[in-house]
């Protein structure tokens, strides 16, 4: 049996689409989770206190980037919004340096489609 991860670490967006992909984000998450995602039924929490703390290290100790977008949190409900981070450095070895697997959206820009294909062919 063969395992596949499905889990969105990062998104690559060029330069001047940025603000089109940040919009349509923040619409579909108003979309499916209304005004406030912690009330939303249809939004979940985070396993354990355990992962609750390192996602919210990532967020709180990154190198890089603009907290677009969520960034709340209440720990004693395990709730991290859904959090857009824009203006990432590829290179920030907190946010960047292992898998994410909560609700946070690192973004990172390019001007050419060659800046993200050497980033990815070095890993």
């Amino acid at each position: 049996m063969q395992i596949t991860c499905i889990a969105v670490d990062y998104v690559f967006v060029p330069k001047s689409r940025v603000d089109e992909f940040t919009k349509a984000i923040l619409k579909t998450l108003q979309n499916w989770y209304g005004s406030d995602p912690q009330k939303s039924k249809d939004y979940g929490r985070i396993v354990s206190q355990k992962h609750f703390d390192r996602l919210m290290s990532l967020i709180d100790h990154r190198q890089s980037g603009d907290i677009i977008a969520g960034g709340q949190s209440d720990r004693e409900d395990r709730y991290i919004a859904p959090t857009i981070i824009t203006n990432v450095d590829f290179h920030d070895v907190k946010l960047m340096g292992e898998e994410i697997f909560g609700p946070i959206l690192p973004i990172i820009t390019y001007n050419d489609i060659e800046e993200p294909m050497g980033l990815i062919a070095k890993q």
